[in-house]
């Protein structure tokens, strides 16, 4: 039997091509991260380190940028997180993105700032927010450039304090009345739970959940900015 060969001499390419969609959420994708890029609190995120926050390699993230790749929903979503864009208006019309219309905001809600990262005292402040309802939410003032450019001074991390700590959550943890920390939950054995800091390498804390001097506890589900 004949083989078919290009010009190179290799077998043709078999490569799916992108459906319409998919080529779409790359475009959009690429305005938001160049729209990000260019204001202040984007200009230090490189591809590489967005890579690594993301899961993926730098290639594999360029990729996406330039439509070469498919980007699934759950990487849109991570995303959009990232780099603090709209997520509804990235899967406004695209069929194979509507999983993630689910989880879009999808009401306005005032809630206090109840802290800021370093302790310093807030009274009277609220920020109002596009979610979906979360129970006794608050949002902690990031006052810090320690998190820089996962989260960046000026911003509000949005917290779930009656939520179950998961793998791979982005939670606040606050000792008495001293400063909170932000950590990654690395992994969970009964009240002891293992964190590494989302920005810094070779950072991890353990943090015991029945231990009563930590006075305040939540899952990060957005930020404010």
């Amino acid at each position: 039997m004949t083989t078919l060969k290009t010009k190179t001499g290799a077998p043709p390419s078999s490569k799916r091509s992108l459906s319409k969609d998919s080529l779409e959420m790359s475009r959009r994708i690429t305005n938001s991260w160049n729209d990000y890029k260019n204001k202040k609190s984007g200009q230090d995120l490189t591809q590489q380190n967005a890579a690594k926050q993301l899961g993926i390699t730098q290639p594999m993230f360029s990729q996406m940028l330039h439509g070469t790749v498919a980007v699934n929903p759950m990487m849109v979503l991570s995303l959009a997180s990232l780099i603090r864009c709209d997520l509804s208006l990235l899967v406004a019309g695209l069929d194979e993105y509507k999983i993630l219309h689910a989880v879009t905001p999808t009401k306005s809600m005032e809630i206090p700032v109840s802290l800021t990262l370093t302790g310093r005292t807030v009274t009277g402040k609220t920020v109002n927010i596009m979610t979906l309802a979360i129970s006794e939410a608050f949002a902690v003032e990031i006052d810090t450039d320690e998190y820089s450019p996962r989260y960046s001074v000026g911003e509000y991390a949005i917290i779930e304090p009656l939520a179950k700590w998961e793998k791979g959550n982005q939670v606040l943890v606050r000792y008495g009345k001293d400063s909170c920390i932000i950590r990654v939950v690395t992994s969970i054995n009964g009240d002891e739970v293992e964190t590494h800091h989302p920005t810094v390498v070779g950072i991890s804390t353990t943090i015991n959940l029945a231990d009563p001097k930590i006075t305040v506890r939540g899952v990060i589900r957005g930020v404010q900015f």
